[in-house]
């Protein structure tokens, strides 16, 4: 897999490789030759200020920015760690990067570190911020860690993180939250102290009239690609049988197509689409399923683990009952920008969120 940037992608990847970052050694000196106490760490923090913050919707290449950083700072020889959110995207960057080590989801990572403790007690707010004030005097692991998804990260984890790698690069987009306790960029400019920002204005993998379907799903927060740099597109379109599914695979051989299902169809439309022999993605700490994503034909993944994905493709179903209210709008935005060309809608009869049903389908054709 190719990576090819715009001139404003590689000038961000640019200015990120090459900014400041001379204080490593300062840091290590600070820890090596003070002693623990509050001056000396008002000066660590001021060291420990080179983190950057890059804000993209859907399509605006933030995965593949963090690919292309990973491999300029593996070349110049950091110790380097990309951490992701869900592990379906975890397996994307690993096959993308021929790389198993050093990218880890998040769970893995912590879980990892603290195996001695459940993973409630992992995400436990205090547990955190008590391991951030153990660690803050302690040697960094990596030199930088390259965050994705960051809006799903707790603000005390990712503070956590800083006492692992002396910069951490956060890319992240607000609208594409499928946590409660989501971080915003405003939180997370706080929580890092961070002055170094980027925004990402160009969507590079929907349509127009994709992203004009997204757009009734944004939740306002943050910047949206409004314009799409590949055209109008066909319109979104409603799909009134299970069978017109079937069509749609048999037509489209050549493609790669996305279907995102809740968690409870999983396995009803694997044995329905078993024909077709589709890669499926099922969710659990213990799951070690695997997806191949340079092979074409049908992938199923459940809405909330679609994420940072993209297929030329999607089919939604039964979008209208995604079961967390918090974050319904949040997922079937999510799920409708991951289509580069076609966007198609099954919706069964029992229908228990009438006003996203609604967005839909005063949009998409019949």
């Amino acid at each position: 897999m190719s990576i090819t940037l715009d001139e404003s992608q590689n000038r961000i990847v640019e200015t990120v490789l090459y900014s400041q970052h001379n204080n490593v050694s300062a840091i290590e000196n600070l820890l090596k030759n003070e002693p623990p106490s509050p001056i000396r760490n008002q000066k660590l923090k001021r060291l420990v200020n080179n983190h950057c913050i890059i804000e993209g919707g859907p399509g605006t290449g933030k995965s593949w920015i963090a690919e292309k950083l990973f491999k300029c700072l593996k070349e110049k020889r950091e110790d380097i760690l990309l951490l992701s959110f869900n592990k379906p995207l975890n397996m994307w960057f690993k096959q993308c990067l021929k790389e198993k080590e050093n990218i880890r989801t998040l769970h893995s990572f912590f879980s990892k570190k603290y195996h001695r403790y459940s993973p409630k007690k992992i995400k436990d707010s205090l547990f955190l911020q008590t391991e951030y004030q153990k660690r803050l005097n302690r040697r960094r692991d990596y030199d930088t860690i390259i965050i994705d998804e960051t809006q799903d990260f707790s603000l005390e984890m990712l503070l956590l993180l800083t006492t692992y790698a002396y910069r951490l690069i956060c890319f992240i987009d607000p609208n594409q939250a499928t946590e409660s306790n989501k971080t915003s960029v405003d939180d997370l400019k706080s929580c890092l102290d961070c002055e170094t920002t980027f925004t990402l204005e160009n969507n590079y993998r929907n349509t127009q009239s994709i992203i004009n379907l997204a757009k009734r799903f944004w939740n306002e927060e943050g910047f949206f690609p409004t314009k799409s740099m590949i055209g109008m597109g066909e319109k979104p379109v409603s799909l009134g049988t299970f069978d017109k599914i079937k069509q749609i695979i048999e037509e489209n051989s050549n493609k790669t197509i996305g279907i995102a299902v809740l968690k409870e169809e999983v396995d009803r439309y694997e044995r329905a689409l078993s024909e077709f022999n589709p890669q499926v993605y099922k969710t659990g700490y213990d799951n070690n399923n695997y997806i191949d994503f340079s092979q074409e034909g049908v992938f199923i993944f459940q809405y909330r683990v679609i994420k940072g994905l993209e297929f030329d493709i999607v089919i939604l179903v039964n979008p209208a009952n995604i079961r967390n209210q918090k974050t319904i709008e949040n997922q079937v935005y999510i799920a409708i920008t991951r289509a580069k060309e076609k966007l198609y809608i099954y919706q069964e009869k029992n229908i228990k969120n009438d006003t996203v049903y609604k967005k839909l389908s005063d949009f998409i054709e019949e």
